[in-house]
């Protein structure tokens, strides 16, 4: 009998992946994250930018455009340079995130090849054949997607957000105390409802697993399965498989939806008393 269960997921994976392409990939990743200190200053300065370019207007509606051409001028060259240089920095980093990914996930497939030739043929033989090769397409695909998009924007807006918590604090405290209770509200609704999706996600992840595996060996045994008239019972097997693969994309898609618009209102709620 086959065994479709998977170890329970280590802690540490992300600083593994981490200190794997900061050692592989130094220069690479010290350009992007320069990059990106770049790209966040770039969006934080365009605002100030654009408080002042309001200010400007404001004042010459009192007193005459005239009076403030020059420094709308300024303020205009100003945030084009601004928004160029995020762009430059933007389109460079992740140019060299797409290089050092596809590099980074050849590297995985070949070390988990390597790996898998050591293995005995037991873990072969109690291992659906789609379990095995899920490694090599879902979960390398699960860490593309973390490599290439997720770790660049989560350093991205974090400076960003750190950026806009000092000029919020310089402008006024007390607003900025306001935001940081709707911010804890947004933390707290992202831990418990994230968490519910990520707990899904994985449970996800094996269904896919569970599912791959089951079709690839009814594939590679149809003719056994005619044999002996197994076609019934295995669309019924293949049932069961399928439901629960529904029910776990169902679940976590469902968290992964609701957690948006939740955050959307808390963000609503926060600009309404931000502007009483």
């Amino acid at each position: 009998m086959k065994n479709n269960k998977r170890p329970p997921m280590k802690k540490g994976v992300l600083k593994r992946i981490l200190k794997i392409l900061f050692k592989e990939y130094k220069w690479q990743m010290i350009a992007v994250a320069v990059c990106i200190v770049m790209v966040s200053l770039a969006s934080t300065i365009a605002s100030l930018f654009m408080n002042k370019f309001i200010n400007y207007i404001g004042e010459g509606l009192e007193n005459g455009l005239d009076s403030v051409s020059s420094k709308i001028t300024v303020a205009v060259i100003s945030m084009l340079c601004i928004y160029a240089l995020g762009w430059l920095a933007s389109f460079a980093y992740t140019r060299i995130m797409a290089v050092v990914t596809q590099s980074f996930l050849h590297s995985m497939r070949k070390k988990m090849f390597d790996k898998m030739q050591s293995f005995p043929l037991r873990y072969f033989d109690t291992n659906a054949h789609g379990d095995i090769m899920s490694h090599y397409t879902n979960d390398i695909d699960a860490i593309r997607e973390l490599v290439s998009s997720t770790l660049p924007h989560l350093m991205q807006s974090a400076l960003i957000v750190s950026f806009l918590v000092f000029n919020m604090l310089y402008l006024s405290v007390w607003m900025a105390l306001v935001v940081g209770v709707a911010s804890i509200a947004m933390i707290v609704a992202a831990k418990k409802i994230g968490g519910r999706s990520a707990k899904n996600f994985v449970a996800m992840q094996k269904s896919i697993a569970k599912t791959e595996g089951f079709v690839e060996e009814m594939m590679n045994g149809q003719k056994v399965v005619k044999v002996f008239c197994h076609e019934e019972q295995s669309g019924k097997d293949f049932d069961k498989v399928n439901e629960e693969l529904c029910k776990n994309a169902t679940a976590a898609n469902r968290f992964a939806n609701i957690l948006m618009p939740i955050m959307g209102n808390i963000g609503n709620i926060l600009y309404v008393l931000v502007a009483f």
